[in-house]
C-alpha cells in the first residue's frame, strides 16, 4: 500500500490520553502474512502465523522548537531524518499455536508470540524504542455438557507462563536545549505472571 498524507501516529499523547497523529506526505506499508495449519494427530493441532512487513515514511522532516537556557528564548526549526520506521510498526510478528485435547470437551493451548522491535515515534531514535519480545500463554478451554443449557464454556488463562519481564507499548517524544535533543518517554510494563478465568452460558 502506497500513501498520500497518510496519518500516522507521532507517539505522544493529547491531555486526555488518546494518540496524536500527523500527516506525512509519502508512506508505504509492503508485506507478506503466512499462515499453516497441521494436525500431527487426532488429538493435536499445530497453527502457525508469521507476518513480515516494512513500513517506512519516506523524507520524514521533523519540526522542533529548540530552546536556549541562557534567556529561554526559543527558535523553530527542522530536521530531515531521511527514510525511517512508522511508530509502532514492528516489521516482524510470530505466532505458535499447540491445540490438544485431552479429553472430550477440554482442550489445552500453548501459544507463543514474538513481536519484533518498534519504534514509538517517526524519528528512529534508539531511546524511543520498544526491545523485541517473546511471551508464552498457556490456555484450557472446557466445554461441560449441562441440562437446560444450550452451551457452557470455561475457560482459564494463564498470561506469560515464563514469568518473562517485558514492555509490550511505550509513548513519549523529545524537545530541544541549545541545539541538544532531550528525550521522555514511558514504557508500558506487562504483569510478570496473570491469570484470568472466563465462564460463559446460553440458555
Amino acid at each position: 500500500m502506497i500513501y498520500k498524507d497518510q496519518l500516522v501516529p507521532t507517539g505522544q499523547l493529547s491531555d486526555v490520553g488518546y494518540s496524536i497523529m500527523t500527516n506525512v506526505d509519502k508512506s508505504y506499508r509492503i508485506g507478506a502474512e503466512l499462515t499453516a495449519g497441521f494436525r500431527p494427530s487426532e488429538f493435536m493441532d499445530w497453527n502457525m502465523n508469521l507476518t513480515l512487513s516494512r513500513n517506512k515514511i519516506l523524507d520524514f522532516t521533523e519540526y522542533y522548537t529548540d530552546y536556549n537556557t541562557s534567556d529561554w528564548s526559543s527558535a523553530y526549526k527542522s530536521k530531515s531524518h531521511g527514510t525511517v520506521d512508522i511508530a509502532y510498526s514492528p516489521s516482524e510478528i510470530f505466532t505458535n499455536e499447540f491445540t490438544f485435547r485431552l479429553i472430550k470437551g477440554l482442550d489445552l493451548h500453548i501459544i507463543s508470540k514474538y513481536v519484533g522491535k518498534q519504534y514509538f515515534d517517526n524519528t528512529m531514535n534508539e531511546e524511543r524504542s520498544v526491545d523485541p519480545y517473546f511471551v508464552n500463554n498457556l490456555r484450557l478451554d472446557f466445554t461441560p455438557v449441562i441440562k437446560h443449557t444450550e452451551n457452557v464454556e470455561l475457560q482459564l488463562l494463564v498470561s506469560n507462563i515464563l514469568n518473562e519481564k517485558y514492555e509490550n507499548n511505550a509513548y513519549g517524544g523529545n524537545w530541544y536545549e541549545d541545539g541538544q535533543e532531550k528525550t521522555w518517554s514511558y514504557l508500558a510494563l506487562r504483569p510478570r505472571i496473570a491469570f484470568m478465568a472466563r465462564i460463559s452460558v446460553r440458555f
